[in-house]
């Protein structure tokens, strides 16, 4: 979801626990209002990198 300055705090009452990043310029338009995104608002869902299957990495 990008969002702009504006509804940056809408965004995160909608999401659980949710990643937020900058964003540079021409990423996008607010999912909100279409004005140019300052924001990405996102899930990461993290994964296990195995190298060993007793001894799984958590990578993320």
């Amino acid at each position: 979801m990008l969002v702009c300055k504006k509804h940056v705090r809408e965004a995160l009452n909608r999401l659980d626990v949710p990643h937020v990043v900058k964003v540079e310029n021409d990423q996008g338009t607010c999912s909100f209002c279409e004005k140019e995104a300052n924001f990405k608002i996102f899930y990461s869902i993290p994964f296990f990198k195995t190298f060993n299957k007793n001894n799984p990495i958590l990578i993320g």
